[in-house]
C-alpha cells in the first residue's frame, strides 16, 4: 500500500485540527506483519515521508515518528507527479501484490496559476499516468477531504483503476475511511462484538480490539475471560496498546479462550480483528457494481488453507448473510439452513447467495457471520452501486440550416467494457408522439443519439436503455434519464424593450405641475412619471435623459465616443443642461408627492367622516330594533280561535300553507329580534368602501346579517289581523372539532425490517440475455411492469427458490 497525502496551505481550513496525522498512525498500526507500506506526501512538491518497505516493528515506529511531519504549508496541489512518485516507477503488474494506493485530497489539479496549464496538467494525468498506473495493477482508492475538493475527477480516477472513492465532509471522517481502505488491502478477519463483549476460541493466534473514544471519556479497559482488568498504564507482558486521544488499539498475542469484555464507548466502528488458521473466506463482492448487474456471493471456511467440507462440522454451522444499504434498511437470511430449518451441507464447502434486486444505488455493507458453537467468525465488506454508467450532455450542429440537437453519450471508465454496449432511446416529443433512435457512433468515437423535432416545437425526453458486460464480466440491463432537449421556440422580440421608442416617448413627454386646488382623477399613490420611466427602462436617469438625443443607439459606449466625436465643444453646455434638467425633474417629483399627499388626506377625511354616519346609523339600528322587541310582539291568543280564524280566511291559508314546490311563499319569521349584544362589533364589519353605498336600513340590515322581521297577515273585512308567527329553528352551533395529533408527537411502532430464515427482497429484475440488441424500449418497461404485478399476486411474504433474485443457493445449485 502507498499513501499519499495532501500538505497544501487549505489543508488550514479543511483539517485545521491536522487529523490527518492520527489517521495515518491508525492506518500504520493496522498494516499487516510482512506487508508492504510507504507514505508520501505533495503539494508543489513530492516527498517521500516514510520509506516503501516491509512492515515490521523498526520500520512501524520510525514510521509513526515521521507522519508526525505532517503539516499544511504547500503552496500547489501536484496530484499528478505524487501519483507517479507513488508508483516507483512499476510498469507491470506483479502477481505476488496487490498494489493500491490510497491518495487523499482536499483540492484540484493545481501546479500553476494559469488555469490553462492546470487544465492541460489534468489531461495529461487522465490520458496518460492513470492508463500508465492501471496497466501496472494499481487500484487508486481516493479521499475528497470537503467538498471543496475536485471530487468528480477523484472519483473518476479511481473508478478507472477499478478503485473506490469517498468523500469525507469533515476531517473526523478521515479514521473510519482510511479503516475501510486498510480493510480493502488486507481483508482482516473479525470476531463478532456485540454489547461491547467478543468471544475468542483456542485457534486463533492474536486478536487487536480497535476501540473509539469520545474526547473525554473515561480511559479504555479490557477484561480477561477470568475478568482480569487491563489497561494502557497496567498490561501485562504480550499485550500492545497504542493510546490516542480518539481511539484504543489493543493486540493480544495468544489471547486466553473464552469472553472477553471492553469497558468503553459504544460505537458502530469498534470491532475486533483476529489472526487464526481457521478463517472463513468470501468471494464475488466487488468494490463496484451496476444497479441491474447480477453478482453471487461464495463463502467458505479453511484451515490452514484447505476448505472445510467435512460434514458433522458443517452441519453445526450457523451462517448469517446480512446487507445494510445507506438509508438503514437492513436485509438478513441464512446460509446454513433452509426454510424449514434444516441444514444446508454443500458438498464442495461453498455456501452462496445470488444478488440482484437489492442491488440499488448508494453504498451497501455486507456481512457474513458464522457461529460454530466454539468459535465465531465475521467478514465485511463495502460496496458501491452505481445507477449511471454513462456520462451524457447535449449538444447541437447545423443540418441544411436548421438546428438538430443530439445527446453525446459517453461511458464511465471503470464501470463498464465500452466495446460491448448497445445502447438505444426511446424519445417522447411535447405531444406525447414516441420514437425509437438507435445511438450511433460519432467521427470523434464517441455514442450519439439523434433528437430530432418530429413531435413540433416544445420539450422533449430521453430515455436511455444500456445493455452490455460490466468491467467484472458479468451482463447487465438499466435505464437511464429522462434526460431533456428543449426545441422551444424564444421570443427574443418580446424580451428586448425598444430604447429607441422609449427615449422619443420621454423627450415628447409635456412637464406638467398640476394645480392642487383642482380635483385630481389620478390615484393619490400614483407613481411620478420619472419613476415609472426608471422602472420600465431599467436605466439610470441620466442615460434616458441622453436618449432624447437624436443619435439614440443600444450600446451606450459607441454612442458615447460618437455624441462627443460630433459636439466636442459643447460638453460642458450639455453637462449643465443635464444638471438643470435632473434638477427641474426632482422639483416636479417633489411637487407631485406634496399634491398626492394632500388629495389622500381629504379622502382620508370623507372616509372618517362616512364612517361616523355609519357608526350613528347603527346606533339607531340598535335602537330600532330594541322598540320592535317590545312592540312586535303578537298578541297571544287562544289557540282554538286562532284555529278558527285560519280556517275562515282562504288567504290565510295560502299564505300560511307551502306551494307544490315545497318552498313558503314568504321567509319564516323568529320567534323574537335578535338583542343588542348580538349584532357584530364594529370592528367586524366589511370595510368602509363596501358600505359607503348603503342608503336605508333594510340595506344595511342585510349587512349586519340580519333578515328584516316579516309579519303575515291577511285583509278581512278591511281589518289586519295578526298571524301566527312561524320562528325559523335556530342554526346549530359548530361543534368544537377534535384536536389532531402533532406530527412531531408520531412515533413509527412498526417493527425493523428483517426477513425470516433466508428471505431477502428484491427491487429489480431482468431476465438473463444472450444478445444485447435492444427492440423498443417500452417491451422491456411492459415486462418490469408485468414482472412486478407477478410479484404482487405471488408474494408470500418468503422467498421462491427457483425465481427469486437475490436468494440462498441450496447445495448443487452454483
Amino acid at each position: 500500500m502507498r499513501v499519499v497525502i495532501d500538505i497544501s496551505g487549505s489543508m488550514k481550513k479543511t483539517d485545521p485540527d491536522n487529523l490527518r496525522i492520527p489517521a495515518s498512525k491508525l492506518l500504520l498500526n493496522l498494516a499487516k506483519e510482512g506487508s508492504q507500506l510507504g507514505v508520501w506526501t505533495f503539494g508543489q512538491y513530492v516527498n517521500m515521508l516514510v520509506p516503501h518497505k516491509p512492515v515490521e516493528q523498526a520500520w512501524r515506529e520510525n514510521a509513526l515518528n515521521q507522519v508526525e511531519k505532517i503539516n499544511s504549508v504547500a503552496l500547489f496541489t501536484n496530484i499528478g507527479e505524487a501519483l507517479e512518485k507513488a508508483s516507483l516507477n512499476q510498469t507491470e503488474p506483479d502477481p505476488e501484490w496487490d498494489r493500491t494506493i490510497v491518495l487523499l485530497s482536499d483540492g484540484m489539479v493545481d501546479v500553476s496559476k494559469d488555469e490553462e496549464v492546470n487544465q492541460r496538467e489534468k489531461q495529461r494525468i487522465l490520458d496518460e499516468v492513470i492508463p500508465r498506473l492501471k496497466k501496472a495493477g494499481f487500484k487508486i482508492n481516493s479521499v475528497a477531504l470537503s467538498n471543496a475538493a475536485d471530487t468528480e475527477f477523484l472519483e473518476q480516477i479511481a473508478m478507472e483503476t477499478g478503485g473506490s472513492y469517498s468523500l469525507a465532509h469533515t476531517a473526523d471522517d478521515l479514521m473510519p475511511l482510511f479503516v475501510q481502505a486498510s480493510d480493502q488491502v488486507n481483508k482482516p478477519e473479525q470476531v463478532p462484538l456485540e454489547s461491547n463483549r467478543f468471544d475468542i476460541d483456542a485457534s486463533v493466534q492474536e486478536f487487536t480490539a480497535l476501540i473509539y473514544r469520545k474526547p473525554g471519556s473515561p480511559a479504555t479497559e479490557l477484561y480477561t475471560p477470568d475478568n482480569r482488568k487491563i489497561t494502557v498504564r497496567n498490561k501485562p507482558a504480550g499485550i500492545a496498546w497504542f493510546n490516542d486521544t480518539r481511539y484504543d488499539l489493543i493486540t493480544v498475542k495468544n489471547p486466553a479462550p473464552g469472553s472477553w469484555r471492553v469497558r468503553a464507548d459504544m460505537s458502530p466502528d469498534n470491532r475486533v480483528t483476529v489472526v487464526t488458521d481457521l478463517n472463513m473466506v468470501v468471494e464475488g463482492l466487488p468494490d463496484n457494481l451496476i444497479e441491474g448487474e447480477k453478482t453471487t456471493m461464495r463463502m467458505h471456511l479453511n484451515e490452514k488453507g484447505a476448505v472445510i467440507t467435512n460434514p458433522d462440522f458443517l452441519t453445526i454451522l450457523d451462517i448469517t448473510f446480512s446487507q445494510e444499504n445507506n438509508a438503514g434498511d437492513r436485509f438478513a437470511g441464512k446460509l446454513s439452513h433452509d426454510k424449514s430449518g434444516r441444514p444446508r451441507i454443500p458438498e464442495d464447502g461453498y455456501y452462496t447467495a445470488r444478488l440482484g434486486r437489492t442491488l440499488t444505488e448508494g453504498e451497501h455493507l455486507f456481512e457474513v457471520q458464522v457461529d460454530g458453537k466454539t468459535f465465531k467468525r465475521k467478514r465485511s465488506h463495502r460496496v458501491i452501486v452505481h445507477r449511471d454508467v454513462l456520462d451524457v450532455a447535449e449538444n447541437f450542429t447545423d443540418m441544411d440550416g436548421e438546428e438538430l440537437k443530439f445527446l453525446v453519450v459517453k461511458p464511465k471508465a471503470g464501470l463498464v467494457d465500452p466495446e460491448q454496449l448497445n445502447i438505444v432511446s426511446q424519445l417522447k416529443g411535447p405531444n406525447g408522439e414516441k420514437a425509437i433512435q438507435d445511438a450511433v457512433i460519432n467521427q470523434e468515437g464517441l455514442w450519439q443519439i439523434n433528437v430530432s423535432k418530429f413531435d413540433g416545437p416544445g420539450v422533449y425526453e430521453a430515455l436511455i436503455k444500456v445493455a452490455g458486460i460490466s468491467a467484472s464480466g458479468r451482463p447487465f440491463k438499466l435505464i437511464q434519464g429522462p434526460y431533456e432537449v428543449d426545441y422551444t421556440a424564444v421570443g427574443l422580440a418580446e424580451e428586448i424593450p425598444d430604447l429607441d421608442a422609449l427615449a422619443q416617448e420621454f423627450e415628447d413627454e409635456d412637464l406638467y405641475v398640476p394645480d392642487l386646488d383642482e380635483p385630481s382623477e389620478a390615484s393619490p399613490v400614483q407613481q411620478p412619471m420619472a419613476e415609472q420611466l426608471e422602472v420600465q427602462a431599467g436605466e439610470d436617469i441620466e442615460d434616458l435623459v441622453e436618449g432624447s438625443s437624436d443619435v439614440f443607439v443600444n450600446d451606450m459606449d459607441e454612442f458615447a465616443d460618437e455624441r462627443y466625436q460630433e459636439y466636442p465643444e459643447n460638453t460642458e453646455e450639455t453637462e449643465i443642461n443635464i444638471a438643470l434638467l435632473v434638477a427641474v425633474i426632482s422639483v416636479v417629483n417633489l411637487m407631485l408627492i406634496g399634491g398626492g399627499w394632500l388629495i389622500y388626506r381629504k379622502t382620508v377625511k370623507k372616509e372618517d367622516d362616512e364612517r361616523e354616519t355609519l357608526e350613528a346609523d347603527i346606533a339607531r339600528m340598535r335602537m330600532k330594533k330594541t322598540d320592535t322587541q317590545v312592540v312586535a310582539q303578537p298578541v297571544e291568543q287562544p289557540v282554538a280561535q286562532r284555529v278558527a280564524e285560519a280556517d275562515e280566511s282562504p288567504e290565510s291559508n295560502s299564505v300560511s300553507k307551502p306551494d307544490s314546490t315545497g318552498e313558503p311563499d314568504s321567509a319564516p319569521v323568529p320567534d323574537s329580534v335578535p338583542q343588542l349584544d348580538d349584532l357584530p362589533e364594529l370592528d367586524d364589519l366589511p370595510e368602509l368602501d363596501d358600505l359607503s353605498a348603503l342608503d336605508d336600513s333594510e340595506d344595511l340590515e342585510k349587512v349586519l346579517g340580519e333578515e328584516p322581521t316579516v309579519i303575515n297577515t291577511s285583509n278581512t273585512s278591511n281589518t289586519s289581523a295578526v298571524d301566527e308567527v312561524v320562528a325559523e329553528p335556530e342554526p346549530e352551533l359548530y361543534k368544537e372539532q377534535p384536536v389532531l395529533e402533532d406530527i412531531q408527537d408520531y412515533k413509527n411502532t412498526a417493527a425493523p425490517l428483517e426477513l425470516d430464515d433466508d428471505e431477502l427482497i428484491e427491487v429489480d429484475d431482468f431476465d438473463d440475455f444472450e444478445e444485447y440488441g435492444v427492440g423498443d424500449l417500452e417491451d422491456m418497461l411492459n415486462e418490469q411492469e408485468d414482472e412486478q404485478q407477478k410479484d404482487k399476486k405471488g408474494d408470500t411474504g418468503g422467498f421462491d427458490d427457483a425465481d427469486d433474485e437475490f436468494m440462498l443457493d441450496s447445495p448443487g445449485d452454483h
